[in-house]
């Protein structure tokens, strides 16, 4: 690598840490969650109207979550809290929650910072199931008094007389000012006794002007279906009296969504003028949403009250109401028709007082079609908002799924798409949407989670993005983010719709109307005044879609509203039409409109040129036929087809002359060995002058044109098949799958008749199987076959015989017997009758077996049910044939008892993915197996053997708070295997917290996982994941975590860092994730940023320590920021093969107490001992240290302790990015962002400038590079043959770069120089480029480095053996360090610390002094870590004579490589890791055995001069 590379590569990362680094800050934490310390479950949730409150109830207290920083505000200790009740009126906003163990509820303030309660609320509502909620009914003259009602619902429970408190019977009551007597009367119901339809749950309840509204889910007790019910109260004050008028204005009906009946949830909401409900309604897996408007709720309603006075009620077996009176509602017709002449008003609210037509159960189901429906989901919770001209709806689901869906107006109603779906793996109680329409809470029974209403950056689509109505499409970045961001942030204004006009054009055009096409811009986006060109992009895809194009058009304004296509445009698009095209306008993600277009010159179908709307016509001929224009003339040769008269076949009929029968399904078989004829109808069938008919058979491996084919007078076609050309047909025909098509000239006409081709002989499996053919005459008739005595044959060939040989068993499946249901026994053979076995005619060991006829075939195989049997059989089968001959097994058959005796694990979560173990006998010997566990499946994962058999289990259809124990069933082909074994699904893990929150690059601190049922994962797994700001992810490998003894929690050491990047000194935030099964929750994309986050810094960087003796005691060991993610507990000392604990971390120091004794491995030795530090999978040697014999004896001495308090473990809290800054914190980045592009301008400008000086300097050292410089080292010695030896050695490295495997030499003259010196012609041009053949070795850390040779090539063919290179023996040793050093990075040679010496060693190859400059900018692997050749050639003052030797041992590159075995290598307990020291001759055994056979995988990091850079190496 050239320097200006290696400065450009510099610079641009140094960019990158500038741009991408710095606000590392930026977690993605969308997703936080709150959760009870104690883990008591949660019961109900509510959002204050002003929106800056949750009041969350749950078993142990009432707690108060502020929204903004989603944290506790305080808690009201009370147990067994179940409802809560919104006192929201005209006169005062606070909540009232009500325990079912106390006498009273408690009124609370939620703004209020207190944990007290303000009053107390009796009597108390003591049941669960109860909807609750305070409206204020106005009085006075003036209408100025104001009167608050507590309006409660309370279902049917057992005894609830004997409970006391407000809900002693079932049915809704009032309260004026939440006083303790209610309304007299009341709208009761029948007792739980009484009833035949019990009320379960009243599901929401509201207040909408003078009407109380409640939804009910309901329970008819004599089927126990299920079906919902919306009930209403009208309260208003009688002018008359001054009474309220609830006393008389009750009515309910059924409401229905779709086909569903079961309502979960509903959510009232303003949607302009209009009250909207919108519920959900869900049946085992399937739901629907439906959106019901406050109008059409009070029509049906008075549709209800007016079969009321028309004597019109429920059944009495259907009747729950307690008429608390002897008159029975609804039990006589009214005399006035003119009654029902009277508004609305007058039904709903019985302005007359009647009490006959009160408490109305009305029949008339309040119905509506779904807005949106789900096939593969459980609603269970809603939350709506108003977003622009929609109703939009958050929907929670029994899985813990987030959907959203625009539900109003039904026109505009639809599911919003997601990219990824949260799942929080548990049922979803509640949903709230926070009153700014920007969060969504949602309350499970362990946590509340808070998340964005609508991601708009994961949208990368303009319809994507603008779908869900939260979301604006910013046009000129193509990016999307929330309503008013593309103004705010990049000035621009953002659009909630993707569409920028309409296509005016036919909805098919030709290609020479192509003119007509124009563009009607909205009048809200029309192009700038000044625009007069507008440029958009088509796409033309093909009909059949496998071909599409694409190209830039361009329109020319007419007015603002109306442009047209320029000249080039429009022959741009005829260039491009290829027959018929869907064409679709756009520009910028923003659709302009589709049409079709077509070019009838491209059409090359009949059907699609004569379209009755198109401008073609068809020109047939025997061959070439072709579509031209309309306009235009076919030859005189062929026939001309106009639009609208296309040919086409209607009808095929079969000639009944026993040629072929039709089956059931009118399929046509026909005959191998017979001739056949088809007679084909047809409209529009032009007689045959000059273009004729064809009819042709297709297979799949040919087409068979029949040679006979003529038009009628009639207008009808007849194919003939003749046997001789059908026995043309290639291949095996036994039952050929074919179609039979007609064909006009070269045309295809209409549909083909698909056909059945078969032979009689080849039907029959053996072909002596008498009996089966025989059978086709019975059972499949259309095959006309019949037996001559030693094969099938075709029926229409005369017989020789009729008889059949001895029917034969060739074989019993070895099916298994079980004891507690029937056996299924399948028996194949030959001749096994030709009619079906009757009742009698098996039997097995002596025992009847029931013949199964649908699954029998006659005369080839008999299907039969064996009776329970409680022992295995060991004898034949006799079968009976029809006319009484038997024919039985000549073996016995042995049917065995397969058992299933354990399994493991034996629990689960209940998301599913547990793989589960079960063990037995005979498990293999059925066909079909299933498992299932419950009324859920476990899927089959492995081949099933004989004693074990492994399954995945699937997901519970619905979420539980408890743990469902279940039975687990074998079947093997449909019966139970005995076994009596259990699964218990556990409720799904819950992560509360991690710590700690930080962790070195390398990984392996342990991490504490904090939750509930983590121990019921048979093996947990933990990962971590880095997002990328250019989109995308980095996933770390997995880390098997551990489940220590007497806790519920769970060790995890962290994942080496995931990313690619260097981390900075402030570190980088990740996010991290489990597998659990398939439990969705504990995911990274499901887990809390405030639970997930963990923190990573770069590896500390320790300092080299001089020889230890035994005798100091204490050692400190220094490096940077050791505290940041470390504390005493995670960082051990090794000496030799033990690890020590430290007593003291600081900042920049680690305290260490030297141990009195030898590590007991090291007994053996008395060599020095390296000393390594160890932190997670972080390991460094950083010296060594030498024990003293008589350590015992030595007085014992003190190490001073430094004052800094030792430090704990440094946890940064994650960035709060869902916070809103207020404008200072605004301004602030502002300032902090403007200084970051400063900076990064600075360095580019400052990185560029030099650069440019640095390259002219080059160009002018390149200038002087006309002749090679190399240094010649001359040295006398003696010699036999000649007195003075020359010596002369070049170095070549600065003229090349690498491959990888090869040297590329670009500099001619260097070349030239270089095969002048090797012994060749120096015949190199500068046009030329010299590549070096053969590959160098790479190093083996494991070898011997004294014996690595200078340039050894890999391959040993002859040429290479003779080349052998020698260096010179006087050459300096530090030069050739500094050159090697850089050379050599791959081969892992780095300047070192000797502890021999003391002294920092290097090697380099040989150089010339003028160009030691150059050899000393070599970068990082410039020659990927291979040795190259030193060349040397040797002169004599006479004589020039070349050769090659090898180097002598005393060299510098040998003397010095052989001192590599000290070099500082960083390893890890499986290896060669980043950035520790070690050893190489005091590596472990087991890792110098694994670079000895090739198996090393590990990272292996060196250094040249400042740089740093790691190689994979795999084997080498």
């Amino acid at each position: 690598m050239h320097l200006d590379v290696l400065m450009m590569s510099v610079l641009m990362r140094l960019v990158i840490w500038v741009c991408c680094v710095l606000p590392v800050k930026c977690l993605h934490s969308e997703l936080e969650s709150w959760s009870p310390d104690d883990y008591s479950p949660l019961h109900n949730m509510l959002l204050t109207s002003n929106g800056l409150r949750l009041i969350i109830t749950g078993q142990t207290g009432v707690y108060k979550v502020d929204v903004a920083n989603f944290q506790l505000f305080s808690k009201l200790n009370q147990s067994g809290i179940s409802n809560i009740i919104h006192n929201r009126t005209a006169t005062f906003d606070y909540v009232t929650v009500c325990s079912n163990q106390s006498d009273s509820c408690l009124i609370i303030d939620p703004l209020d910072n207190c944990k007290e309660y303000l009053s107390e609320l009796k009597p108390q509502i003591k049941i669960d199931g109860v909807k609750a909620f305070m409206a204020t009914n106005t009085r006075g003259a003036e209408r100025n008094q104001n009167e608050d009602f507590l309006f409660v619902g309370c279902p049917h429970v057992e005894s609830q007389e004997k409970l006391g408190g407000r809900c002693t019977e079932p049915g809704i009551s009032w309260y004026l000012n939440s006083g303790k007597d209610k309304s007299d009367p009341w709208y009761g119901f029948k007792s739980y006794k009484d009833t035949p339809v019990l009320t379960d749950k009243y599901i929401d309840a509201f207040s909408v002007d003078k009407y109380r509204v409640f939804f009910s889910l309901q329970r008819v007790v004599a089927t126990g279906t299920k079906r919902s019910r919306i009930a209403q109260v009208c309260q208003y004050i009688d002018q008359k009296d001054g009474n309220d008028s609830t006393p008389y204005t009750y009515a309910d009906m059924p409401i229905q969504c779709g086909q569903l009946k079961e309502i979960r949830a509903v959510k009232k909401v303003v949607f302009k003028t209009e009250t909207i409900f919108v519920a959900v309604f869900s049946e085992s897996s399937k739901s629907a949403v439906c959106a019901f408007t406050m109008k059409t709720i009070t029509e049906m309603f008075v549709e209800n009250i007016k079969d009321c006075y028309r004597g019109i009620r429920v059944p009495e077996n259907e009747d729950y109401a307690d008429f608390q009176s002897t008159d029975i509602p609804c039990s006589r017709k009214i005399a006035e028709n003119d009654t029902f002449e009277k508004p609305d008003d007058y039904f709903l609210c019985n302005k007359d007082s009647l009490p006959l037509y009160r408490q109305v159960i009305g029949k008339k189901t309040m119905y509506l079609q779904p807005v949106v429906d789900y096939d593969d989901a459980e609603l269970t919770a809603v939350a709506v908002s108003v977003l622009g001209p929609t109703v939009f709806a958050i929907l929670g689901t029994a899985k813990g799924e987030i959907l959203k869906a625009v539900v109003y107006p039904s026109d505009l109603a639809a599911k919003v798409k997601k990219p990824r779906r949260h799942n929080f793996g548990r049922d979803i109680h509640d949903i709230y949407i926070s009153p700014d329409d920007k969060h969504v809470f949602v309350l499970t029974r362990k946590q509340v989670f808070k998340l964005p209403v609508q991601s708009c950056s994961s949208y990368s689509t303009c319809n994507d993005c603008t779908h869900g109505g939260h979301c604006e499409w910013c046009p000129l970045i193509n990016s999307c983010g929330l309503k008013g961001v593309c103004i705010r942030k990049h000035g621009m204004i953002g659009y909630d719709k993707c569409i920028l006009g309409e296509i005016e054009s036919p909805a098919e055009v030709s290609t020479r109307e192509i003119q007509q096409v124009k563009i009607r811009f909205l009048e809200s986006l029309l192009p700038p005044r000044e625009f007069r060109r507008f440029t958009c992009s088509i796409t033309l895809l093909s009909d059949d879609g496998m071909s599409s194009t694409s190209t830039v058009i361009s329109f020319i304004i007419i007015n603002r509203r109306i442009w047209k296509l320029d000249d080039s445009s429009i022959q741009e698009i005829e260039k491009r039409t290829k027959g018929t095209m869907n064409a679709s306008l756009a520009r910028d993600n923003f659709s302009l409109g589709q049409f079709i277009i077509y070019n009838c010159q491209t059409i090359t179908r009949l059907s699609l040129c004569t379209k009755s709307n198109r401008t073609c016509k068809w020109c047939q001929n025997n061959s070439q036929s072709h579509c031209i224009d309309s306009e235009e003339s076919c030859n005189t040769s062929g026939a001309e087809v106009k639009a609208g008269e296309c040919p086409r076949v209607t009808n095929y009929t079969i000639i009944s002359d026993e040629s072929s029968v039709p089956t059931p399904n009118y399929t046509v078989y026909i005959s191998q060995d017979r001739d056949t004829e088809i007679i084909v109808a047809g409209i529009n069938l032009k007689e045959a002058v000059s273009v004729t008919y064809k009819c042709k058979i297709i297979t799949d491996t040919q087409t068979l044109w029949l040679k006979s084919t003529q038009l009628d007078e009639g207008g009808n076609i007849t194919c003939k098949i003749y046997k001789d050309e059908m026995f043309t047909i290639s291949r095996h025909v036994d039952r050929l799958e074919a179609a039979l098509q007609v064909v006009w000239g070269d045309s295809p006409l209409g549909d083909t008749l698909p056909i059945i081709i078969y032979a009689c002989e080849n039907l029959v499996q053996p072909s002596r199987n008498c009996e089966q053919c025989k059978s086709f005459a019975s059972y499949q008739p259309y095959l006309r076959c019949h037996w001559n005595g030693t094969r099938c044959i075709d029926s229409t060939t005369t017989l020789e015989t009729t008889e059949c040989r001895d029917p034969e068993i060739t074989k019993v499946y070895l099916l298994n017997i079980y004891p507690n249901d029937t056996t299924t026994v399948l028996t194949e053979g030959v001749n096994l009758d030709s009619v079906y076995i009757d009742t009698e005619g098996v039997t097995v060991a002596g025992e009847p077996c029931i013949p199964i006829a649908p699954l029998s075939e006659p005369g080839l195989q008999i299907w039969c049910d064996l009776s329970p049997r409680s022992s295995v059989i060991n004898d034949s089968v006799v079968i009976t044939l029809e006319n009484n001959s038997t024919v039985w097994t000549s073996d016995h058959v042995r049917l065995l008892i397969p058992k299933i005796t354990s399994m493991k694990p034996t629990s689960g979560p209940m998301s599913g993915g547990t793989s589960v173990s079960l063990y037995g006998q005979h498990l293999d010997t059925g066909r079909d197996v299933t498992v299932t566990i419950g009324d859920t499946a476990c899927i089959l994962t492995k081949k099933i053997a004989s004693d074990n058999l492994f399954c995945k289990t699937e997901g519970l259809n619905s979420y539980t708070t408890t743990d469902v124990t279940s039975e687990v069933v074998v079947k093997i082909d449909g019966a139970k295997v005995l076994g009596n074994l259990k699964f218990t699904y556990l409720e799904a893990p819950f992560i509360k917290e991690i710590h700690p929150k930080t962790s070195f690059a390398s990984g392996g601190s342990i991490l504490t996982v904090v939750g509930r049922h983590l121990h019921g994962i048979k093996m947990p797994k933990l990962y971590s994941t880095t997002e990328h700001r250019w989109g995308g992810n980095t996933v770390s490998e997995l880390q098997n975590c551990t489940k220590p003894n007497g806790t519920v929690d769970l060790h995890c050491p962290t994942p080496r860092y995931p990313g690619k990047t260097v981390i900075p000194e402030g570190g980088v935030f990740t996010r991290l994730g489990f597998e659990m099964d398939d439990v969705p929750s504990v995911s990274d994309y499901n887990l809390p940023s405030n639970v997930a986050y963990l923190q990573y810094f770069p590896d500390p960087k320790l300092k080299h320590i001089n020889d230890v003796k035994s005798s100091e005691r204490f050692i400190r060991i220094e490096g940077d920021d050791l505290d940041l993610a470390a504390d005493e507990s995670d960082i051990k000392v090794l000496i030799d093969c033990e690890a020590y604990d430290v007593f003291d971390v600081v900042k920049r120091t680690i305290a260490f107490e030297i141990p009195a004794d030898r590590p007991v491995c090291s007994k053996t030795t008395d060599l020095p001992l390296n000393i390594s530090v160890q932190i997670g999978y972080f390991s460094q040697t950083i010296g060594s240290i030498t024990f003293e014999s008589n350590r015992s004896d030595l007085t014992e001495t003190t190490m001073p302790v430094s004052n800094t308090t030792s430090q704990q473990k440094v946890t940064k809290t994650a960035p709060d990015t869902t916070h809103q800054p207020d404008e200072s914190n605004s301004t602030k980045t502002a300032v902090i962002i403007a200084l970051v592009v400063l900076v990064v301008v600075i360095i580019l400008f400052a990185g560029i400038g030099s650069l440019h000086v640095y390259r002219k300097y080059r160009a002018m050292r390149n200038q002087t590079r006309d002749i090679v410089e190399f240094r010649t080292f001359q040295n006398e010695e003696s010699d036999e043959r000649r007195g003075i030896r020359t010596i002369s050695t070049v170095s070549y490295a600065y003229a090349r770069y690498t491959s990888g495997l090869y040297d590329y030499i670009h500099d001619a003259d260097v070349v030239n120089t270089y095969l002048e010196l090797s012994g060749e012609d120096p015949t190199y041009t500068k046009a030329d480029e010299y590549v070096d053949p053969h590959p160098y070795r790479k190093l083996d850390n494991d070898v011997d480095q004294s014996e690595i040779k200078n340039d050894i090539p890999v391959n040993d063919d002859s040429e290479n053996k003779m080349e052998t290179n020698i260096q010179s023996e006087v050459m300096g040793i530090q030069d050739g360090a500094n050159e090697l050093g850089c050379d050599l990075d791959g081969g892992n040679i780095d300047p070192v610390y000797t502890p021999r010496n003391g002294k920092e060693t290097s090697v380099e190859s040989m150089s010339s002094a003028n160009n030691d400059e150059n050899i000393g900018e070599c970068s990082v692997n410039i020659d990927g870590g291979y040795i190259h050749a030193v060349w040397t050639q040797e002169f004599d003052p006479g004589k020039r004579e070349d050769k090659f030797e090898n180097s002598k041992k005393d060299g510098p590159l040998e003397t010095t490589a052989a001192k590599f075995d000290w070099a500082m290598v960083e390893t890890t307990p499986k290896g060669i890791a980043p950035e520790q020291d070690m050893d190489v001759e005091q590596m472990d055994p087991v890792e110098n055995e694994e670079f000895e056979n090739g198996t090393c995988q590990e990272n292996i990091g060196t250094t040249c001069g400042q740089g740093f850079e790691a190689e994979e190496h795999e084997g080498k």
